[in-house]
């Protein structure tokens, strides 16, 4: 499913930080990963200050959002296989892990990059990025 408009791509981005979120809590609660519990833990206080962040990037700039259509990013490119976090072993999670900030890092850069018209957002955007492919 294309993500045509500005409104569609922030709601992407927040709920992907929301998923991400969960998954995150997931983890940290699985006894397979108690040695990087407090890394997931970490991760999930960032995701809901992300989820923050995209929230009020939306109401600062919902008055600049033109009816400009958005091309090129799509759902699907960014979707990633479900899991069950609480059955993960410690090292399939560090993988899901990293596949998900990987993935969240190329979301951001690709919106910032389609998002140019909205300066704002695409500088959130690329900061999100770096945020999250510093893990």
């Amino acid at each position: 499913m294309p993500l045509e408009t500005y409104g569609a791509v922030l709601g992407f981005a927040e709920t992907l930080e929301t998923e991400d979120q969960v998954f995150y809590a997931a983890l940290a609660a699985n006894p397979a990963c108690r040695d990087a519990a407090q890394d997931y833990r970490e991760r999930e206080r960032r995701n809901r200050k992300n989820v923050q962040q995209i929230q009020r990037v939306r109401r600062e700039n919902v008055t600049e959002m033109i009816l400009e259509r958005i091309t090129g990013l799509n759902r699907q490119d960014y979707a990633l296989p479900a899991g069950e976090p609480e059955s993960l072993a410690s090292e399939k999670a560090r993988q899901a892990a990293q596949a998900r900030e990987r993935r969240a890092s190329a979301f951001y850069r690709d919106a910032a990059a389609r998002l140019a018209a909205l300066p704002e957002v695409a500088r959130a955007f690329k900061r999100l990025a770096q945020s999250r492919s510093e893990e």
